[in-house]
């Protein structure tokens, strides 16, 4: 189904309206028209999806303009009020824009190997992009998503081996949150003036690597509370507290990061609690500077054992250099002034 541009405007409204544009079969094509669900359509419990499709492969939803109903309410389901919810293999979700959805934008539900690219997603209450329940090996790259609820891009529920790369996440709650999920790339992202942190990682979240992102003008820049992950090369500039904070997570690797000018917190954070420690972290070849507190600080007493700090340059704080309050740490090499 092919329109002529975004001057193509299907419009989607009444009571009967469940999902608006329904994918039945594989190699179907959605592409190029505007499509806008009226206000209070279809009803309690019903309401629709814009794109909705199950268990179909080979998709291409293109170039689309998706407008949703913020009118109504959240009528209790993940998978309704969405801009597009797909349940498919090797398709493509590419150049769309799509705002005003009470779910998300685009979730992605037990997708596999799937193209997610060069999208605008806007103004949903929930997530901009959603991928769950066991969605493996799609790539997200160079989309952008603005002024959603809750995420920018979310990955939850089993979600792994997947790769986010290039987005752009502002003006969120979470920039790109990791929940209960693995093996997730995260490179090269630009994560700017979300309330909470620019990077997320729940305690359920294990052996992700994140590296090369820009973390700015965030509640917190990079926050991690799970264990075995590696933090590499990103940037973390201008947040409201800590740039990068590791809480209860161990066997973490924090190396060759920048993280300056928080304004009330640490360039560096390791803390653990009588909950879960933080051990075994290893911190090396940061730069932390021009914090508002503590250059590099491990806290937690005996919660947070055995952590190495070696080779960072610590210099220009408004707190300590570094602060060690933990057990056992082991130290070398730090430039602190």
């Amino acid at each position: 189904m092919e329109g002529q541009g975004f001057g193509t405007i299907l419009n989607f409204g009444g009571a009967s309206v469940t999902n608006a544009l329904t994918i039945n079969g594989s190699n179907a094509c959605l592409k190029n028209f505007k499509a806008v669900i009226s206000a209070g359509a279809g009803g309690a419990g019903t309401r629709p999806n814009i794109v909705f499709n199950m268990w179909d492969s080979y998709i291409l939803i293109e170039h689309l303009w998706l407008i949703g109903d913020k009118t109504v309410a959240n009528d209790g389901s993940l998978e309704r009020q969405n801009g597009i919810l797909i349940r498919t293999t090797n398709s493509k979700v590419i150049n769309c824009i799509v705002e005003d959805n009470v779910q998300c934008s685009i979730q992605v539900v037990t997708g596999i190997r799937n193209d997610i690219s060069g999208n605008f997603c806007k103004d949903s209450t929930i997530d901009g992009i959603l991928l769950r329940v066991a969605s493996v090996g799609n790539v997200l790259v160079h989309n952008v998503c603005e002024s959603n609820g809750k995420c920018g891009i979310e990955c939850f529920a089993l979600a792994k081996m997947n790769t986010i790369t290039a987005n752009r996440c502002y003006d969120n709650y979470y920039g790109i949150s990791l929940r209960n999920c693995y093996k997730q790339v995260l490179s090269s992202n630009v994560c700017t003036d979300c309330a909470a942190a620019g990077i997320n990682l729940d305690a359920t979240s294990p052996e992700n690597q994140i590296s090369a992102n820009q973390c700015s003008d965030n509640g917190r820049g990079i926050k991690i509370f799970s264990s075995r992950n590696n933090i590499t090369g990103n940037v973390c500039v201008d947040n409201n507290n800590d740039g990068i904070f590791l809480h209860r997570a161990s066997y973490c690797t924090i190396t060759g990061n920048a993280s300056y000018s928080s304004v009330y917190g640490d360039g560096i954070t390791v803390i653990g609690d009588a909950t879960t420690n933080a051990d075994y972290n290893t911190i090396t070849g940061n730069v932390c500077y021009d914090n508002g507190d503590d250059g590099i600080a491990i806290e937690g007493a005996g919660d947070a054992n055995k952590n190495i700090v070696l080779g960072n340059q610590l210099t220009g704080n408004s707190g300590t250099a570094f602060v060690d309050n933990g057990t056992a740490t082991q130290i070398g090499h730090n430039i602190t002034a």
